[in-house]
């Protein structure tokens, strides 16, 4: 109990001492996916690529661009008009300085992540300290300092747009707080540009808004005043959202075309019904650390995480209520803003596919809420964070203690063990699994029937990103979540069809195509040198049966026909005689 209490006398010290060694394997977490895009376009090998200070532009509804990109990764069922582009010119020109600065050591660039990471640790922690105090405070801080949650944002340099948009935008949050209950008058200029500033680094400083907003609603810094007062003092965040709002939509970002990103104002019916799931999943990300990213890959599951998270707001919910009286005056007028303020940071979240990533923000009023759920019914952390001991049930300090297990014992192992792994799977890329295939496709047209995970999309950004050899034109045909069988129609097509299931049913396949713009049977889809010809579907857009022509013949030189088999990536010889040849679905480099 000593240790204990002596660790948490400087609690935003500590707080930022244990996320900086949490996040410090990430300094050999390397390059992944998005990363290998990013530095393709800054080395110029990316046609019709977007300017250095736009790099988060994925497709600006452009067929020609999307034929282009097509060439080089996305897949041939990608909707010729997607449009998915984030406006994020300080992240980008970041990530720009990542691949040429820092090109040849990317453990500098992961470095500036975990700096960013302790920053954004700092703000939070000196917010929560502020509103809750030294000692709920800071258990709050640290609980989400060692949030596994924050683990890509922290290790994936192509997520550390989050970092950079949440850390000015809660050092703002944390000067308008003291504008506005100390009188500092130079809070509300520092306020304002650091949301601007968080702006300028990506749409998570648009939910940090919320805590603002919040905390003004609330009437918790300025107990009886009016609420048209609080509103009046919001104006130039408010006005600042609305430029920022209309600018974004005027310079034609957003999403479009996509079944995991949606536009809350074009795509209002999509969006409600998404967030009605996705955002009770995620509630279950802060409350039991629920795995929700497997829902891309898992067609239906979401439904699951949406009845796991209602269940855990439950569960933290009773516990705070039964722990409320031991909250001192402080802590009960601020803790309501910090989890309301939480909850609408969601909101804009909710637009893409849910995954912890997306809780930098809304995993502070998360924290703040779990710290108070187990802190009063064990003694051990109702001492250290100066709450009174309560009397409680077995059932209550069990619930209290499962809760202690998964985010103070769990959450920082899988944080580290996170970091890890990012690490191992950039290495493993790099190693020889891929090479004989890759080498034999160099200069020519790599062809997947059935491509056995995301390297199957990215194999040629990231042969250019780490300039060796790649083929000149990449074919994936089909993702292999099931097996797939394969036949030779003609010299110049094949025809495609899977044994089980469909193509295109996950939200990982409908990043390029949303459910509205899926296929009947009849249609076709051209892109540079082949065509496709949809033979059958499920009756409800996703194909089962599906004929590839290709404008040379499929046995030509130029096209290399590849195949993921025992672990490795093999040529493949293609059946012949009409005869049909069995591509099992086989884990991939990632083991999945």
């Amino acid at each position: 109990m000593t240790d204990l209490r002596a660790w948490m006398a400087r609690p935003r010290r500590f707080a930022v001492l244990i996320a900086i060694v949490v996040a410090l394997p990430a300094l050999g977490a390397g390059t992944l996916i998005d990363d290998w895009g990013h530095a393709a376009t800054v080395q110029g090998k990316v046609p019709g690529a977007p300017a250095w200070w736009n790099l988060y532009d994925f497709g600006d509804g452009n067929p020609v661009r999307m034929r282009q990109a097509q060439d080089i990764g996305y897949p041939w069922y990608a909707h010729p008009e997607l449009r998915v582009r984030f406006l994020r010119p300080l992240s980008s020109a970041l990530t720009y300085l990542d691949h040429t600065a820092f090109a040849d050591c990317p453990w500098v660039a992961h470095a500036i992540s975990i700096a960013l990471y302790a920053l954004v640790v700092a703000g939070v922690a000196t917010l929560l300290l502020r509103t809750l105090g030294p000692g709920l405070g800071g258990l709050a801080a640290v609980l989400y300092a060692v949030d596994d949650a924050h683990t890509i944002p922290a290790a994936w340099l192509a997520n550390r747009n989050a970092l950079v948009a949440a850390a000015p935008a809660i050092w703002g949050t944390v000067a308008w707080l003291r504008w506005r209950q100390d009188g500092w008058g130079a809070g509300r200029v520092w306020a304002v540009a650091g949301f601007a500033l968080g702006l300028a680094g990506g749409e998570t400083a648009l939910s940090a808004l919320a805590l603002p907003v919040c905390f003004e609603l609330s009437g918790a810094g300025s107990p009886g005043s009016r609420p048209l007062q609080r509103l009046r003092a919001l104006w130039p965040l408010l006005a600042m959202a609305v430029v920022y709002a209309l600018s974004y939509k005027a310079l034609g970002y957003g999403a479009s075309h996509s079944g995991a990103y949606l536009d809350p104002v074009r795509e209002t019916g999509p969006y409600l019904a998404a967030a009605g799931l996705r955002i009770p999943g995620l509630l279950g990300v802060m409350a039991f650390n629920a795995p929700i990213e497997i829902t891309v890959a898992m067609p239906g599951s979401m439904w699951w995480f949406a009845a796991v998270g209602l269940a855990g707001v439950a569960t933290v919910a009773l516990l705070v209520r039964r722990a409320w009286a031991a909250l001192d005056a402080e802590a009960q007028r601020h803790l309501p803003w910090l989890v309301l303020g939480s909850l609408l940071a969601l909101v804009p979240v909710a637009a893409t596919f849910p995954a912890g990533r997306l809780l930098t923000v809304a995993s502070i009023g998360g924290a703040a809420a779990v710290a108070v759920a187990i802190g009063s019914p064990l003694p051990v952390l109702a001492r250290a964070a100066g709450l009174a001991v309560q009397r409680a049930s077995i059932a209550v300090r069990g619930t209290a203690w499962i809760l202690v297990a998964l985010h103070v014992v769990l959450a920082p192992l899988a944080f580290f063990g996170g970091t890890l792994v990012l690490g191992w799977a950039s290495r493993a890329v790099a190693g020889p699994a891929y090479r004989e295939g890759l080498d034999a496709a160099a200069g020519k047209t790599a062809i997947f029937p059935a491509v056995p995970d995301v390297m199957g999309i990215y194999g040629l950004l990231w042969r250019v990103a780490y300039k060796q050899p790649a083929p000149s034109r990449w074919r994936a045909l089909g993702l292999a979540l099931h097996d797939i069988e394969l036949r030779v129609i003609d010299a110049h097509t094949v025809e495609l069809r899977t044994v089980q299931g469909v193509l295109l049913e996950t939200e990982a396949e409908q990043i390029m195509r949303g459910p509205r713009d899926l296929f009947e049977p009849g249609d076709r889809v051209e892109i540079n040198d082949m065509t496709v010809t949809v033979l059958q579907t499920d009756g409800q857009g996703h194909p089962t049966r599906l004929a590839f022509r290709f404008d040379r013949p499929i046995d030509d030189p130029d096209h290399v026909w590849l195949q993921w088999k025992d672990g490795r990536l093999r040529r493949m010889e293609l059946p012949r005689d009409g005869l049909w040849v069995l591509l099992k679905r086989e884990p991939g480099v990632f083991g999945f």
